[in-house]
């Protein structure tokens, strides 16, 4: 590029140069055969120097209003850059996500993830990602950039770093929980606090409760549990919906569009008789049938009950005793 007294204003090393606001421009190293390749390009200045590297992505710039410019790429490096006329950057969209709106700017932060010590300070420092909570027990916790699944200690070095995968880590959990396709199919991968794969299991399976873990139903087949080491827990019946067996052992499971709940061996305890259902939790769960709602205990004996008389919400006792309200409305006969 050439200025009006013939001197250079941009050097000519380029194969192509596309101006942007006299200031700034796009270049390419060469010029490409195909009308639709996407040809590396980059953002230089009039020194020459490089304002956004060379990227695929059919690289952009549109100079708006305000005479700052926005700087976009759709390919793997995913650029968004807001400059000042001259190529300073504003905002970096690796930051912060941004729309702008005429005069405004609309900002959204990436999520960030970071820990606290005792003291409130900072014992691992804030960065862009998403994470777990800190296992106390392993002293680790579980860090996701969007590049990578990483596993952090207690002073936030990197212990170890996952496989390609969606990673998770439940507050409960002993192990992280990794989703993964291959060969056709989804896996599901278990690692333990050093990042070491200790169980493979086919289909979308998820957290151990005791030895028992649950593989999701897909492609119309039915759940099914897994023991510790990964093999099929052989159980009685077919249940289009299938729980985790709680800590009293039973599990609910849903037969001909009615729930109940089943022990170890796939029997039903309380029989399917429910709309719907929670699992057991401290002994209790809740079930729901189209008049009523009801807390219930391992027999499946209500506790408390709540039903719908003369359009008002009625609480009963497990004496099935009214609790509230003291009094019905006067048109209601009892």
């Amino acid at each position: 590029m050439i200025d009006r007294a013939g001197e250079w204003v941009l050097a000519p090393a380029y194969a192509a140069v596309e101006p942007v606001n006299g200031q700034l421009w796009i270049v390419q190293r060469r010029r490409g055969s195909d009308p639709f390749e996407d040809i590396p390009r980059a953002l230089v200045d009039a020194d020459g120097e490089t304002i956004v590297p060379y990227t695929e992505g059919l690289l952009s710039a549109t100079v708006l209003d305000n005479r700052s410019v926005e700087v976009r790429a759709h390919g793997p490096a995913g650029v968004h850059k807001l400059l000042s006329p001259s190529g300073e950057v504003l905002f970096d969209g690796h930051e912060a996500t941004f729309t702008v709106m005429g005069d405004l700017l609309r900002l959204r932060r990436r999520p960030s993830i970071g820990y606290l010590g005792d003291d409130l300070e900072w014992a691992v420092a804030l960065e862009p990602g998403t994470g777990s909570v800190f296992h106390a027990d392993a002293q680790r916790a579980l860090r996701s950039t969007g590049e990578r699944a990483e596993i952090l200690d207690a002073k936030g070095r990197v212990v170890a770093t996952l496989p390609d995968g969606e990673w998770r880590w439940p507050t409960a959990a002993s192990r992280i929980i990794g989703r993964v396709y291959e060969d056709g199919t989804t896996k599901t991968k278990y690692a333990d606090p050093n990042g070491e794969i200790t169980l493979i299991v086919d289909g979308k399976a998820g957290v151990f409760r005791g030895d028992t873990a649950l593989v999701s139903r897909t492609d119309g087949q039915d759940g099914f549990w897994v023991g510790a080491s990964g093999e099929r827990r052989e159980i009685r019946g077919r249940y289009t919906d299938l729980g985790l067996p709680a800590d009293n052992g039973l599990a609910y499971a849903a037969s001909g569009g009615r729930y109940g709940f089943i022990d170890g061996d796939g029997r039903y305890v309380i029989p399917p008789v429910y709309d719907l259902v929670t699992p057991f939790q401290d002994g209790r769960a809740i079930a729901t049938t189209e008049r009523s709602a009801m807390m219930i205990d391992r027999q499946g004996r209500p506790i408390a009950r709540v039903a719908s008389e003369c359009g008002v919400r009625v609480l009963y006792g497990p004496d099935n005793e009214r609790v509230w309200p003291e009094r019905l409305p006067q048109r209601c006969r009892h």
